[in-house]
């Protein structure tokens, strides 16, 4: 289940007790917003564009620093199409899913291609709950089966055999996966037709080699 709450400053000056029955400082969501408001900034986009989910949402809301990239997700094509016309930054580089770009802060900004018009529907796709963290101008949205430290995998997964691969770079990161965890992959990798593994096999070793040519 995906939970929202808005984006306000609270009476508490420090925390936020209302936040997911969790204690989160309320500078994290000022930074949220602060975040927001500069990829909005970096892609010419009107703040009800477009909205930030996935590793980097957590991260900040988290308190802790943007390790990798920011994912920007469109909620139309018309939307996603204006943004790519009316760049003011130079893409670095494309690849089968997205357009990155040097945000003004030094951080990638992810142009992902796949149009969401829910963000619920969005973080219900994610392979892990740990990735169902999301937030627009207004709101932030948290799965409240998440976990800070073990890997809980989405009962369906849309790519199995890529979510098996995914696996050691969250280990890397110092999350922890079950036996129980791992046998939900095992078996939704089983029961892929074979058309379907190799497809996904193929979009892999293609992910792999565009991220080795970088």
């Amino acid at each position: 289940m995906i939970k929202k709450i808005h984006l306000e400053a609270k009476s508490d000056p420090e925390y936020d007790d209302d936040l997911f029955g969790e204690r989160v400082k309320n500078s994290e969501l000022v930074k949220m917003t602060k975040v927001f408001r500069q990829v909005a900034e970096d892609l010419n986009l009107k703040d009800n564009d477009f909205f930030i989910a996935g590793g980097s949402a957590r991260e900040i809301y988290q308190g802790q620093p943007i390790s990798k990239d920011v994912d920007v997700y469109f909620r139309s094509p018309q939307t996603l199409f204006k943004c790519i016309q009316n760049l003011k930054i130079d893409i670095d580089y494309e690849t089968a899913n997205s357009w990155t770009i040097t945000g003004s802060n030094g951080y990638k900004i992810d142009i992902i291609k796949n149009v969401k018009e829910s963000i619920v529907s969005c973080l219900e796709a994610f392979d892990f709950t740990c990735c169902q963290y999301a937030f627009d101008s207004k709101y932030c949205y948290k799965s409240n089966e998440t976990s800070d430290t073990e890997l809980i995998v989405n009962e369906k997964l849309a790519d199995p055999l890529g979510t098996f691969y995914r696996v050691p770079r969250y280990i890397k990161k110092g999350f922890t996966i079950s036996r129980h965890e791992m046998y939900k992959i095992a078996k939704a990798v089983r029961a892929m037709e074979e058309s379907t593994f190799v497809s996904q096999l193929e979009a892999i070793e293609k992910s792999s080699t565009e991220n080795g040519s970088r």
